[in-house]
Order: C-alpha cells, then sequence, then structure tokens
C-alpha cells in the first residue's frame, strides 16, 4: 500500500516538473533567440491575458474545481463548462474575422492577446477539474501549455515565417483541441444541465470566484502591464527575465497545491494542513532567496545561461519576498474558501490592487524610473492582501500563525539584506 502510494507520487512528480520546466525554459529560450523587444512585446502579451482570461471564465474554473468535489457547486458544473466554451468560440470566430479582412492585423496586439485570453480560460477550466478528479499532475501539464505553444513559436520562427502568424496559429489549433475534447467529455449527451436556473445558479457562485481570480491575475500581471505601457517592452524584459528566475520557487508551492489539493482543501482544517502549508511556503522562501544570489552573483554565465542584465541588487531581493507573499496568499485563499469566506479574498485582493496601482502612479509621477521601485510597489500590494487575509482567517478562529511566522521571517531576511547592503558584500 505504501510502495503504491510512494510510486504514485513520484510519477504524479516527474510529470509535474516536466510541465513546468516549459513553463521555465519557454520564456528563457524566447528571450535567448528573440529580440529585447520583442521578448519583452511577449512578457506583455502573456501579463495582459493572465489578466482578461479568468474574466473570460467568469469564475468558472473555482465553480468546476469545488463542484467535482461536491456540494452546492456541483449542479454547476456542466453550466460553467458550456458557458466558458460558447464565449471562447465566440472571441475565436470574431479574431479569424479580423485576421482575415485586417491586413496589419500582426501589429495589433488585440488579436494576439485575445487568442491567449481564451487559451488561458480554457486551460483554467481544464486545469480544474483534473485538479479535483485527483489528477494534479496532469492538470500541471495543461497549465503549461501556453509556454509549450511559445517554445515552439519560438522555435519554429527560427526556420519558418514570422513569430506572431506562427504563434497565433498554434494557439488556434490548440483551443479548437481543447475545446473538442471538453465538450466530448462533459457536455456531449447531458442534456439536463440546459435550464435557466442552473446558469443563474452559476452566475451567482462563479461571480464570487471571478472576482477573486481576476482581480489577482490583474495584480500578478499589473508590474509587467505597468512596465509596457508606460515604459517599453525593454524595461518589461529586464523585469521579466528576473521575475522568471525567481518564480522558479513557486514550482514548490504548486506541486504541493497541484498534488495534493484534493488532500488539503476537501477536509475541515486541522493542524497538519496548516503547518504543511506553512513548511511548503518555507521552501519556497528558501529557494527565492537562494536564487537571487544566483541571478545576483551569475555563476554559471560563461555557460550561455540566461541571466537578467545587470540589476540592482535591491530589486532582486524585494522579488524574493514577492515570491513568499504568492506562495502565502495562494494558500490562504484555499483556506478562506474552506471557511465559507471567499468574498473576503476578493475583497482583500480589490484593496491590495488599488494600493499597488496607487503607489505605481505616484512612482510614475516623481519619476522614478528604477524597476526596484516597481517591485516595491508590488510588493506593498501584496502585503496589504496578506494582512487583509490574516485577519479574516484570525476572526473566522481558523489556524494561520505557522504561515504568519513565515511570513514575517522573510520580511525580516528582505530588510536586513536592504539595510545592509549585502549586495555589496
Amino acid at each position: 500500500m505504501l510502495k503504491d502510494y510512494i510510486v504514485r507520487i513520484l510519477r504524479h512528480a516527474g510529470i509535474f516538473f516536466v510541465a513546468k520546466s516549459t513553463v521555465l525554459i519557454a520564456p528563457f529560450f524566447a528571450a535567448a533567440f528573440l529580440s529585447q523587444k520583442l521578448y519583452g512585446q511577449i512578457e506583455w502579451w502573456l501579463s495582459l491575458s493572465m489578466a482578461i482570461g479568468p474574466l473570460l471564465g467568469f469564475g468558472a474554473s473555482g465553480v468546476i474545481a469545488y463542484g467535482t468535489l461536491g456540494g452546492e457547486a456541483k449542479r454547476y458544473v456542466r453550466p460553467a463548462v458550456f458557458f466558458v466554451v460558447s464565449l471562447s468560440l465566440t472571441v475565436l470566430v470574431g479574431c479569424l474575422v479580423f485576421i482575415f479582412f485586417l491586413d496589419s492585423w500582426k501589429s495589433n496586439f488585440l488579436i494576439v492577446v485575445s487568442v491567449m485570453s481564451v487559451s488561458v480560460a480554457l486551460q483554467l477550466i481544464t486545469s480544474s477539474r483534473l485538479k479535483a478528479l485527483g489528477k494534479g499532475a496532469w492538470a500541471s501539464v495543461i497549465e503549461s501549455n501556453v509556454y509549450a505553444i511559445l517554445l515552439l513559436a519560438v522555435f519554429f520562427s527560427l526556420w519558418l515565417s514570422d513569430f506572431v502568424e506562427i504563434f497565433v496559429s498554434l494557439l488556434f489549433l490548440y483551443c479548437l483541441i481543447i475545446v473538442f475534447f471538453i465538450s466530448k467529455s462533459m457536455l456531449l449527451g447531458k442534456k439536463n444541465f440546459f435550464r435557466a436556473s442552473r446558469f443563474f445558479g452559476f452566475f451567482r457562485l462563479g461571480f464570487s470566484f471571478l472576482v477573486s481570480a481576476s482581480l489577482m491575475g490583474i495584480f500578478m500581471s499589473s508590474p509587467r502591464i505597468f512596465l509596457g505601457s508606460f515604459d517599453g517592452p525593454e524595461a518589461v524584459a529586464q523585469f521579466s527575465l528576473v521575475f522568471r528566475w525567481l518564480s522558479i520557487s513557486i514550482i514548490i508551492h504548486q506541486f504541493a497545491i497541484t498534488v495534493f489539493f484534493k488532500t488539503i482543501y476537501a477536509q475541515p482544517q486541522t493542524n497538519r494542513q496548516i503547518y504543511l502549508l506553512a513548511s511548503v511556503v518555507a521552501c519556497v522562501t528558501a529557494f527565492s532567496f537562494f536564487l537571487a544570489l544566483l541571478v545576483y552573483y551569475k555563476p554559471y554565465a560563461a555557460l550561455g545561461i540566461p541571466y537578467p542584465p545587470r540589476v540592482s541588487f535591491d530589486l532582486i531581493v524585494v522579488m524574493s519576498l514577492v515570491m513568499t507573499f504568492w506562495a502565502t496568499s495562494a494558500s490562504l485563499e484555499g483556506i478562506l474558501y474552506r471557511a465559507g469566506a471567499l468574498n473576503y479574498q476578493g475583497r482583500a485582493t480589490a484593496i491590495g490592487l488599488i494600493v499597488a496601482v496607487v503607489v505605481l502612479a505616484i512612482i510614475n509621477a516623481l519619476g522614478l524610473n528604477e524597476l526596484k521601485w516597481v517591485a516595491a510597489a508590488w510588493a506593498i500590494g501584496f502585503f496589504v492582501i496578506l494582512s487583509l487575509q490574516f485577519s479574516f482567517i484570525r476572526d473566522s478562529g481558523l489556524l494561520f500563525k505557522p504561515i504568519l511566522g513565515v511570513c514575517l521571517f522573510a520580511v525580516f531576511v528582505c530588510l536586513v539584506c536592504l539595510l545592509f547592503d549585502v549586495g555589496a558584500l
């Protein structure tokens, strides 16, 4: 029995890390073989699609994930799938019309972002279903598909025609394949979900997930959206390379939540679950600060590894802290949902986003163009989100102190590095 469990975990781990390696390799491959301007544009497109994709889904991914586990949301799973599939096909047809009748469509970022957003919406609902079915490793494969397509597009563009044309064509093909398999497995032959009450129920429940997921998508993309709008693709490229390097640490958290999603969130809260989440966040913290040293000192630069250009140590350290905040916030979101307090998550994210946008506006007005100030605005917004999340969880009488302890330690390490200018040692 134990042997079978270990084999299953190892198999899931293998599939997961192969899938996530694509997320790591694709942006680095793009940065190495495309121009800095085009790579910056790609990162900007990705940030916009990650913000718009959850909006297209109208919270369907959350409804499908927790509805598959049972409870009130179970009856709304198929209406959620039908809504996303119908809207996705509508957007894709609209994009095709523009491509055929607009000669300059490749220079119009809206076409590319629209198709990317559809792919994000489709992969969200598919991966949510797989996670809830206990197939978390395969869910990670779906979640990595946009990056796999990016990797293929960059590879083909080295020998074939224009990168944008190849990228959009592959995205279209991917979206149609996902629509076919989703429809075949969850919609075809099942007609009892065509009831107005089911769809109204989905919109009512999905709105709570929509607010939380879409706001978090916008928040996570806000620095790159800001830089792409007010600075330029080159600044996006520099910031994104640091982000990509340090976000490798998040793979630890994503693996734990993806593979053990059902175990962690399908039953009442226990001390064991909280300490497990705290341990995961602690691993993310340690690994992110280790990666910060690699990014700053570039020990293997002679091997041709695509490190970021020379950036400030302050930027790297603040981004390391952001990784801890990211893992913590994602962990607390599940706790809030289990407590029936998902609206609190949306409220916390909304306030944190407003704070981040205000701080970004201030630094733009003051002409503080260094990337470290953009990262600082992001970290401040995350700090506000976490403060509110911890407050809501405390008021609900739930456990949280081990996770809070890890966060405070990460803040302490970050402050020590900044105050004592560790990067100059």
